[in-house]
């Protein structure tokens, strides 16, 4: 299998992040995404999470360009 220099995980989850953080799901989602998905095939790695992406909530729009910057600026700062 080919090892990757770097890789970006960007993830939507329909939950908001207090969520995510009161049932401890956030930290087992990066585990999933990088240790499971990638594991050990980058030699460099990170985790985007785009919390409240259901539909039924209004942080969706809302948050929209705030996302799309965050995921810029990241891949921006990871592969360069």
């Amino acid at each position: 299998m080919k090892t990757l220099d770097k890789a970006l995980f960007l993830v939507t989850a329909g939950n908001t992040m207090d969520r995510l953080e009161k049932f401890d799901l956030l930290d087992s989602m990066k585990k999933v995404m990088i240790n499971d998905r990638i594991f050990d095939r980058a030699k460099e790695s990170d985790f985007v999470l785009f919390p409240g992406m259901t539909r039924e909530l209004d942080s969706r729009k809302l948050d929209w360009d705030k996302n799309l910057k965050t995921a810029y600026e990241k891949g921006k700062d990871l592969f360069n």
